[in-house]
């Protein structure tokens, strides 16, 4: 029955990673190209694990690289929940943002390092009390960084349906369908967030009792860690096809006040996006010296 896992998984990730590679590429202009090249390397992992342990179902390595999958699908929704906001324009101030998405990323990936570390001790029969503490501590640092991610999308949302209302009207008809793909992309990371409880509850577990048949059993392994895993990556992959023509959406978020020039035809035309985001100006200026022009002549008609 472990081989069937591994075989499995080795199958359904190759499917898998062909449409996230492609997401990489379709999805490289909006500044989630983290949260794909993660979830393109949890597809790798689970392929090469899978091989290992199909070969040797007792290798160290494919044991230790099956052990890891929360910490890839946590970064990849921090990584695509950056692009979303991106694209929706409902980012923090640049250096704050970054700010914290690099925190979440350093917390994850120290505690992909600690589970690591205890688990490698584990599965070579050499586990330590300190071992077993450092797994635990893994453990719970991912546990926190699943509700810090949850409470980002909230408030994501909470930002998104604010702002919405004054945005949206001035969207034409392909910009409107970017802001739902967007938002789409928004409640795909939302539903992945109970699928990832799951697989955090499998390892809390495993960490409260290790040596309960309820944690060992094959259907329970299935149930609570594989075939969340799958469902998650494989939802990633269609709505990141779905959204595939993604850009970021012309209106700046709260903070953003740029101005830029644009060319067009044989003159060019200078073009305001206001703090909130306002659509382009340009076309608007023109129209009232006009205005004022047909004024004028019609002033100096009347005199005359």
């Amino acid at each position: 029955m472990t081989n069937a896992i591994a075989l499995t998984q080795v199958i359904v990730f190759a499917i898998l990673i062909q449409p996230i590679i492609y997401n990489i590429w379709a999805h490289r202009h909006n500044s989630g190209t983290i949260g794909w090249f993660t979830l393109n390397g949890l597809c790798g992992l689970r392929i090469a694990g899978g091989i290992l342990l199909l070969l040797n179902s007792d290798s160290f390595v494919g044991l230790l690289l099956g052990s890891i999958g929360l910490s890839p699908l946590l970064l990849g929704g921090v990584g695509i929940l950056h692009e979303v906001r991106t694209v929706l324009g409902v980012t923090f101030r640049k250096s704050a943002e970054t700010a914290l998405e690099i925190q979440f990323h350093l917390v994850i990936v120290g505690a992909l390092a600690i589970v690591a570390v205890g688990a490698s001790a584990f599965y070579q029969g050499k586990a330590t009390s300190t071992d077993l503490a450092l797994y635990k501590a893994g453990i719970s640092l991912l546990i926190v960084m699943w509700a810090a991610l949850g409470a980002w999308v909230i408030q994501t949302f909470r930002v998104v349906r604010a702002t919405k209302g004054r945005r949206y009207e001035g969207l034409d008809a392909q910009e409107r369908g970017m802001w739902k793909g967007a938002e789409l992309l928004l409640y795909t990371i939302a539903a992945s967030l109970p699928l990832l409880a799951l697989r955090l509850a499998y390892a809390l577990v495993n960490i409260v009792a290790p040596s309960s048949t309820f944690i060992h059993s094959l259907a329970v392994r299935w149930i609570f860690s594989v075939i969340p895993e799958m469902i998650i990556v494989a939802l990633f992959a269609a709505v990141g096809i779905m959204t595939r023509n993604l850009r970021i959406l012309p209106i700046g978020g709260a903070h953003f006040a740029p101005t830029t020039t644009q060319a067009q035809g044989q003159g060019s035309r200078r073009t305001h996006r206001t703090r909130f985001g306002g659509r382009f100006a340009g076309r608007e200026k023109e129209l009232g010296e006009l205005e004022s022009q047909t004024s004028h002549e019609q002033r100096g008609a009347g005199g005359r």
